[in-house]
């Protein structure tokens, strides 16, 4: 069997949301409605633009994260939806798809490298502008899900929480012993020490959560 990820560029309503932000969406759909989470601002402007074209259900949502249940699928009022391209080429589509930067990410498996290729080739055809991020063959199977390619275990940080893990990570916070203090990194990056150290924290758990089960 073989895997790839793509990246297209999508004028969907996802991607309206995330294009020029820092917002990241990462959809799964059903057959009748769709599960959004959101990470980046979730703010009146983005819950009122789902409103008007998928509509909203229900959500669960704070400042900088949110979950949403939307009341319709987003298929039903897109055209050329990727299940569609996938059918016909012979792959499968693994959810969750990805948003970010006005861009939809995703991942497709196929028995034969010729399916890939096709379902490739319907896109560029059909116009859209299309980028292979990664191509590999699966020969083994590991414990785990051996279908996620390792970028699609990252979590979905917020614009401050990535800031905050970058800069600490290159200036040694990490490492042993410690080359700097969150003290420091509040005084690199114009905020407190205490605003730091909850993004930190925040931003570990994810990490934990996204990897702990691959170990």
């Amino acid at each position: 069997m073989y895997t790839a990820s793509f990246s297209v560029n999508d004028s969907s309503t996802f991607g309206e949301v995330t294009a020029r932000t820092n917002r990241t969406i990462r959809l799964w759909c059903n057959d009748d409605r769709d599960l959004l989470h959101i990470a980046g601002p979730v703010d009146d402007k983005v819950i009122e633009m789902l409103r008007s074209t998928v509509g909203v259900e229900g959500q669960a949502s704070q400042v900088d994260e949110g979950i949403i249940v939307t009341k319709g699928c987003l298929r039903e009022r897109a055209s050329g939806f990727l299940e569609d391209y996938a059918q016909d080429a012979g792959c499968l589509l693994i959810s969750p798809l990805r948003y970010e930067r006005g861009e939809k990410r995703f991942q497709v498996v196929a028995l034969k490298p010729a399916q890939i290729s096709s379902f490739y080739q319907d896109l560029v055809e059909d116009g859209k502008s299309v980028t292979v991020e990664s191509k590999r063959e699966i020969q083994t199977v590991d414990r785990g899900d051996p279908l996620i390619a390792p970028a699609n275990l990252v979590p979905e940080f917020t614009q401050r929480q990535r800031q905050v893990l970058e800069t600490a990570y290159e200036n040694g916070y990490y490492d042993i012993p410690r080359e700097t203090t969150t003290a420091e990194i509040a005084d690199k990056l114009g905020i407190s020490r205490r605003t730091v150290e909850e993004h930190l924290r925040r931003g570990e758990k994810k990490l934990m959560d996204g990897f702990i089960g691959e170990l």
